[in-house]
């Protein structure tokens, strides 16, 4: 992790618990503040309360509202429309919705892919 980045505020959502807690383990580990969320209502309940996180790793498949649904309404308002959001999925998703994402990553994939996506991604937010 960059110097930049220690200490930036990452949203990690799996409604797999050891997944989340897992990646958020590794993403403290590294320098990061995280939080974490389990379905699609608590990402939106989380997204509406101050300060934003600078980066959310979204999982497409969950309950209550699935990653399609929390993209579209996150992209929708323009409060959060600047997040980037990192999907993360093994399911078969479709151009449109990858278009929403900032990037994809496919399930099962090695920690430091993931880590790798979150340095590139805040580095694009902050030079963009």
């Amino acid at each position: 992790i960059t110097t930049a980045h220690r200490g930036k505020r990452v949203l990690v959502v799996d409604d797999d618990e050891d997944v989340a807690c897992g990646e958020a383990a590794v993403l403290r580990a590294i320098g990061y503040q995280v939080e974490t969320a389990y379905d699609g209502r608590q990402v939106l309940d989380r997204m509406a309360r101050d300060p934003l996180p600078d980066l959310v790793v979204l999982d497409f498949a969950m309950p209550e509202f699935d990653g399609e649904e929390v993209m579209r309404r996150l992209r929708a308002d323009s409060r959060t429309a600047g997040v980037p959001l990192l999907l993360a999925t093994a399911s078969e998703i479709d151009l449109e919705t990858i278009q929403r994402a900032s990037g994809l990553l496919r399930k099962p994939y090695p920690r430091s892919v993931l880590c790798g996506m979150i340095e590139r991604l805040l580095t694009d937010a902050a030079t963009g």
